[in-house]
């Protein structure tokens, strides 16, 4: 596989490679603590990286940004002295809408979750949330309670996999939190299911 990869960064160009991930800025820390991420959305390339991911499939790209993301909550959950509570957690990427999955032809966190997970160690899942509801998008909307108002009640779990949720450490993982009301959502749909510990991971915030 690591062969494989090698010959398609000499076929193509990286559009941002490990370097220029490098020179990124650390985002903020989030509000909910709970939620961690990576990268500020507030610097351009950053908000650039953003909207390429969400229109191309760069697994190469994915792969690099996971590494990030584990080693970001990795860090902080060592620090903390809760890595005893997310032994082999359950990985489990945002859900869209079928519209939005005809409309782009994929999830474009769904690879990242399968990345994200084996650098952990976790076991990935990416069908456990569904979401059943078209909503606006939350880019749009820029009142805080309206976003948490347009997210309310559209997730749920699907059927024959509540028993996967019940008891088990869950990390979430996503492109982007602004204030966490998407994240906020499904962490209250895990809990209700049973799930023990919920933390969130995110390219930028």
């Amino acid at each position: 596989m690591k062969f494989f990869e090698d010959i398609l960064n000499i076929i193509f160009v990286q559009k941002y490679n490990k370097k220029e991930l490098n020179i990124l800025h650390e985002a903020p820390k989030h509000r909910e603590v709970w939620i961690f991420s990576v990268f500020d959305y507030k610097q351009m390339k950053v908000r650039e990286m953003i909207r390429y991911l969400k229109t191309r499939n760069d697994f190469m790209l994915k792969k690099n940004i996971a590494k990030y993301m584990s080693e970001h909550v990795i860090d902080y959950i060592s620090d903390q002295q809760e890595l005893s509570y997310f032994l082999d957690p359950l990985v489990i990427p945002i859900p869209i809408s079928k519209k939005r999955l005809r409309e782009r032809g994929f999830n474009q966190t769904h690879l990242l979750a399968k990345y994200f997970a084996k650098s952990i160690n976790g076991i990935y899942q990416k069908n456990i949330i569904k979401k059943y509801t078209i909503t606006k998008k939350q880019a749009l909307i820029k009142n805080r309670v309206d976003r948490f108002k347009n997210v309310k009640g559209v997730f749920s779990i699907q059927e024959n996999k509540k028993h996967l949720v019940k008891n088990r450490d869950i990390i979430i993982i996503d492109d982007l939190s602004t204030t966490g009301a998407t994240l906020m959502e499904i962490k209250k749909v895990l809990k209700k299911n049973g799930a023990r510990n919920v933390i969130a991971v995110t390219i930028a915030h």
